[in-house]
């Protein structure tokens, strides 16, 4: 299984304060039976202003920091951007952006809970034909996307993928997010499944009891896909199946 949203570098954005607590929940990915991790730190101008070659040079120590304590996991840098007019405008230079595993294909972006973006679909395509592929992350949490599934099946027809989360399964947000998660599921309209893990805390419930209830969901064989098929592709660069 590899993971391709995990707030796991540390003292970059709200995930750990130091590299002992990456190195603890990296512990546990690898106790867990995960091979790989995208680490996606905020990237938000004005709460989180980190640079792709910030997130890099982290990268680099906590790999470091990993052999050196002979933990075997492999690590990609990547990044949760936040949609704004800053990401509007960096969409025309994708090749500025840093996408998951810095593989130049698949680039995962968060957006406003309550604010469906206007232009979501012009974004969609001008990232499509410049080849990289959007991901919305956790859009079990937006209603705007929950109570229009029908318009989030045209945007997924347009190239968009959905990546939901092991979090919201786990019990850290609302009944309603769980439901959402669930409807989408059903629907087929989730691509992915990754934890959204912030710490040492809540990311061995993550790993374990919520990949469980995954699994009974969606069956072994469609959980899979989710867990790892499709996040083998995101770090290959290849395309998702849907």
């Amino acid at each position: 299984m590899i993971d391709t949203h995990a707030h796991l570098l540390c003292n970059l954005d709200d995930g750990p304060a130091e590299m002992g607590e990456t190195l603890e929940i990296a512990r546990l990915y690898a106790a867990h039976g995960w091979s790989g991790v995208a680490a996606t730190p905020h990237i938000r101008p004005g709460m989180f202003d980190l640079t792709p070659a910030a997130i890099r040079r982290r990268v680099e120590e906590t790999r470091a920091a990993l052999q050196a304590a002979g933990v075997r996991l492999e690590l990609w840098p990547g990044a949760e951007y936040y949609y704004d007019d800053a990401l509007e405008s960096a969409a025309e230079r994708p090749e500025e952006l840093l996408t998951l595993a810095d593989g130049g294909k698949h680039l995962l972006i968060e957006f406003s809970t309550y604010a469906r973006p206007l232009r979501l679909k012009e974004l969609v395509f001008r990232l499509q034909v410049r080849g990289v592929t959007p991901i919305m992350a956790h859009p079990e949490r937006y209603g705007w996307a929950t109570d229009d599934l029908e318009s989030m099946e045209e945007l997924v027809e347009a190239g968009l993928r959905l990546q939901g989360t092991l979090s919201c399964l786990g019990g850290f947000w609302s009944f309603g997010a769980r439901r959402a998660l669930r409807k989408m599921l059903d629907a087929g309209l989730i691509h992915l499944v990754a934890t959204d893990g912030h710490d040492a805390k809540h990311i061995g419930k993550l790993l374990d009891e919520a990949a469980l209830q995954l699994r009974h969901i969606v069956g072994q064989e469609r959980a899979e896909l989710l867990l790892s098929e499709n996040p083998r592709r995101v770090v290959e660069g290849r395309s998702l199946i849907v």
